[in-house]
């Protein structure tokens, strides 16, 4: 789903009761609206970051050898149980 920091945004700012921002207000916003800038921003970055070393970890731990033909290693078991 594609989407827009705009639309993160005025998601965050609906949920919050705050009025929407839009293309023209955003560089002007106040308060609780750059706030919640800052926030959707910083929720993007960790994701990202998140995303990254989750991906790392399973690239590494595919390389493992097998235990046994046809079964993956319990590190790749427990690792893929961890909820991003």
């Amino acid at each position: 789903m594609a989407t827009t920091y705009l639309v993160l945004v005025n998601n965050v700012l609906n949920e919050l009761n705050e009025s929407e921002l839009t293309a023209s207000s955003f560089s002007s916003s106040r308060g609780v609206q750059t706030a919640v800038k800052k926030f959707v921003v910083k929720a993007m970055n960790e994701t990202y970051n998140s995303l990254s070393e989750y991906l790392i970890c399973t690239n590494l731990l595919t390389k493992l050898p097998m235990l046994d033909k046809g079964h993956m290693p319990y590190l790749l078991l427990l690792l893929l149980k961890v909820q991003i």
